[in-house]
């Protein structure tokens, strides 16, 4: 039967016997496989090309043809590499490496897409950049990355793909260090943060929400930690949603945007630091709990996120100073 998927990615498999195997994968792990029989091709009567011209562009039509054969619609995905480090010689953690990464079927250097490391190989890394900017999709630390991994060197942006928000994943158990800087991408996707497993994430470098937000979300239990122990700005905001997780600002932050605390805890780590702006709203909801550990403050609103009681806003010690308002029963 005819079916319409928004995919992350579709990859062909291979042919047996005019038999093709596709796999169809979300979010990087593929969901089911299908098999399809190519509809026979047409005569080819387009002129003016060249043999491997003509040659490419029948596969991409039968390849296109025989997706929709199966009844599949949706959209190709960014890359998916995986971390091979142990093939890139003495480059010892380049990330630019051409021998690096591993792109089905072979080698290459890191591209726009989706990194993921499953493995220990390297566990200091250089993003070489020659001083600019990475632009990529996602990151994804998988249950095999099970010790602790720190990057290094130039920036990295993690752009929105196709509606699906580019961040961090992380699956495994280890907290990953980032000392390089961090933006989102401007575009009005927040930059995710998502903490599946027992491990964390630790920033120690700028954080830049690009005026489109922050989001750490999560599924798994556990407790972790997602520290930003550089300063966090930009005119976005940040929306906490995991009620395991325990974000630490270990800097006087200058982000704008409301902070909204759904589930879970963020708190303050020392003297001089701040959540955000002297003027950013800050919303707090059943459960969660905004934590001044005993450091002095002052922020522009503080209100209940929602209809339900049940939010605590803790000072050991510390002073909240409100220079707006107060929604709080």
């Amino acid at each position: 039967p005819s079916r319409s998927l928004h995919l992350d990615v579709i990859r062909f498999h291979g042919r047996i016997d005019g038999v093709h195997v596709v796999a169809i994968a979300r979010d990087g792990r593929v969901q089911r496989h299908e098999i399809c029989r190519r509809p026979r091709r047409r005569p080819d009567d387009r002129d003016g090309e060249s043999p491997a011209m003509k040659f490419q562009f029948r596969h991409f039509v039968a390849f296109a043809t025989m997706l929709m054969a199966c009844g599949i619609s949706g959209s190709l995905a960014q890359t998916h590499q995986a971390w091979r480090g142990e093939n890139e010689g003495a480059n010892n953690g380049n990330l630019l490496n051409g021998n690096a990464w591993w792109n089905f079927p072979n080698n290459s250097t890191m591209v726009f897409g989706q990194q993921e490391f499953d493995n220990n190989v390297r566990l200091v890394m250089t993003n070489n950049n020659g001083g600019n900017v990475f632009s990529t999709w996602r990151w994804v630390f998988k249950g095999g990355a099970s010790s602790a991994r720190t990057i290094t060197g130039n920036g990295l942006r993690f752009n929105d793909f196709s509606g699906n928000d580019g961040g961090i994943y992380n699956e495994s158990g280890a907290t990953h260090v980032f000392d390089v800087a961090i933006e989102g991408d401007g575009n009005g996707d927040p930059f995710a943060i998502h903490l599946n497993s027992t491990g964390g994430l630790t920033f120690n470098n700028t954080v830049n929400n690009q005026g489109t937000g922050i989001d750490i979300l999560g599924t798994a239990s556990g407790a972790k930690n997602v520290t930003f122990n550089g300063v966090v700005s930009g005119s976005g905001g940040m929306y906490v949603n995991n009620a395991n997780a325990t974000v630490i600002f270990d800097a006087a932050n200058t982000m704008s945007g409301q902070l909204t605390i759904n589930a879970g805890t963020v708190h303050l780590n020392g003297s001089g630091d701040a959540f955000g702006s002297s003027s950013q709203a800050i919303r707090v909801g059943i459960g969660a709990t905004l934590n001044l550990n005993g450091v002095s403050t002052t922020v522009g609103s503080v209100g209940e996120e929602g209809t339900n009681d049940g939010g605590t806003i803790s000072l050991g010690g510390g002073t909240l100073t409100i220079v707006g308002y107060r929604d709080w029963e």
